[in-house]
């Protein structure tokens, strides 16, 4: 899951390719202005490139905040699921405190763990050690 590094690659490969022939061409435009070569670059052509080249800047840039925002929800998400992995790691080795009535618990995610949990004791349907076997299946 490393979004981030592909999405940054195929953004650098991009924007080079655009740049080095924007700056291959604002060199000769620089070079034709300052008359060290005589090149007929038209009007046209150079305000096209210029207008051009500053599109292409500002879609870069969007490309680039956008894949900031990408990178940082993933750290999000790969710590939430961290998060939760280490609440299940509490609930499996900690199972006889956790059904007991009197237990209270801290964050958000063991909670609802420990609702899950309850749930499905007082069905009948499952016992410690299958609540257990469960945990470690989601776990691994």
């Amino acid at each position: 899951m490393d979004y981030g590094r592909k999405y940054f690659i195929r953004i650098m490969v991009y924007s080079s390719t655009f740049l080095a022939f924007y700056a291959t061409f604002l060199i000769l435009i620089i070079l034709n202005f300052l008359e060290v070569i005589e090149f007929p670059i038209p009007l046209v052509a150079t305000a096209f490139t210029i207008f051009d080249l500053c599109f292409v800047g500002i879609v870069l840039f969007i490309m680039i905040l956008q894949g900031a925002r990408i990178n940082k929800l993933l750290m999000q998400q790969r710590t939430l699921v961290l998060e939760i992995k280490i609440d299940l790691l509490y609930a499996k080795d900690n199972l006889e405190k956790i059904i007991q009535p009197t237990f209270r618990s801290v964050g958000g995610n063991s909670k609802i763990i420990r609702a899950m949990i309850l749930a499905q004791m007082e069905d009948g349907r499952k016992n410690e050690e299958t609540i257990k076997a469960l945990i470690r299946d989601v776990i691994d």
